[in-house]
Parts: structure tokens; sequence; C-alpha cells
């Protein structure tokens, strides 16, 4: 449901609804074949983030962990230069100028939420995650940037 041109939406409440609503905007582009994430990943991103508009890049293969069990995605320029996924972020509408964002943010900052404390049964945190021995990091796709990287 899109909303109308300088609208307010509801609240993001999670990073699945963030990409659905920049994947609205068509700013994310979503690489399905595998990826190596050793420079490929990043050249990648560094010829796509020089282009306008400069898309956010959701991986969803690392290359060598196909098998994996944590089925790792990787989420790439998540802001590069656009103005309209900041805006997003910030939950003002995508064509907020610049100079109007950080006004906002200021604001914000003032009114500050207090973080809210939930029932560890509910926190989505823990929909995910490997505790004790299970964890391995080898099943991580951990990307390195460049040649001299550790990864």
């Amino acid at each position: 449901m899109e909303a109308a041109k300088g609208q307010k939406r509801e609240p993001i409440q999670d990073l699945r609804e963030w990409l659905a609503r920049v994947e609205e905007m068509g700013e994310l582009i979503r690489v399905r074949q595998p990826v190596n994430c050793e420079e490929e990943m990043s050249a990648i991103t560094y010829l796509v983030a020089k282009q306008e508009p400069s898309p956010a890049i959701l991986f969803d293969i690392a290359k060598g962990y196909e098998k994996s069990p944590i089925k790792a995605r990787l989420l790439w320029n998540i802001l590069g230069p656009s103005l309209r996924r900041i805006a997003l972020t910030l939950e003002e509408p995508p064509e907020t100028p610049t100079v109007e964002l950080i006004r906002r943010v200021k604001d914000k900052l003032k009114r500050r939420t207090p973080p809210r404390e939930v029932p560890r049964s509910q926190a989505g945190f823990y929909q995910n995650s490997i505790t004790g021995n299970k964890i391995d990091l080898q099943q991580l796709p951990i990307p390195k940037h460049w040649p001299l990287d550790g990864g």
C-alpha cells in the first residue's frame, strides 16, 4: 500500500519491512545467483554505488556457502547516496529535502523514544540465534572488501 505523496506511513517494524519498502521504491537490486564474498560483492557494490540512482543490493547466496544452515543473505549499499532511502529510514516522506531531513533528525534526537523491554520469548532476535557449541563462524560468509583485508 503506497502512501500519498508527502504523507508519512506507519513506522517500519523490522529489516524485512524496510527491504520491502525499498523494493517498492525501486531502490533494491536482488542478486539471486551465487556471488563470491571475497572481493566480488565489494566490486559489484562499488560499481553500483557509482550509478544514479544507486540502489541497495541484496545478495541472496554467497558462493561457497550454499549449503550453510544459516542461509545468510548480505545487504550492501544500504543507504548509499540515496536521500530517498535515508528519508525512508528516518520515517519521513521520500521527497523530503536534505536540509529538512537534517532539521527533522535534530528534532527526533530531542524526542527520543526510550527502549521497550519485551519478554525473551517474543524477541525477534532469538528466532534465528545460535548459541553454545552450535556456534560455527565458518558457516558465515564474512566479506573481504580488499585484497589485504582479514575478512
